[in-house]
């Protein structure tokens, strides 16, 4: 049985990070927080950016977030 070969994409489909600013949740916690920076990388030069952001909670303290920790069932999510 032959396979027929599917074009690989050639443009990546690139979200927006979120903004300096922008209210966070922590649903596990009740905890809410605000974006200080963020920073992106990138694995291969056609791969989408990953973005990371440093998040300053409630409470004061500052943890660092991947975009990955906003999908799923991690308990994060923008808040506005």
């Amino acid at each position: 049985m032959k396979r027929s070969k599917k074009p690989r994409p050639t443009r990546v489909t690139v979200h927006e990070p979120f903004e300096i600013g922008r209210t966070i949740k922590d649903t596990r916690n009740d905890q809410v927080g605000v974006v200080l920076d963020c920073a992106c990388q990138y694995a291969h030069p056609k791969a989408a950016p990953v973005y990371s952001y440093l998040v300053r909670w409630d409470d004061g303290q500052v943890h660092a977030l991947s975009e990955s920790a906003f999908s799923g069932g991690h308990g994060f999510l923008p808040a506005d």
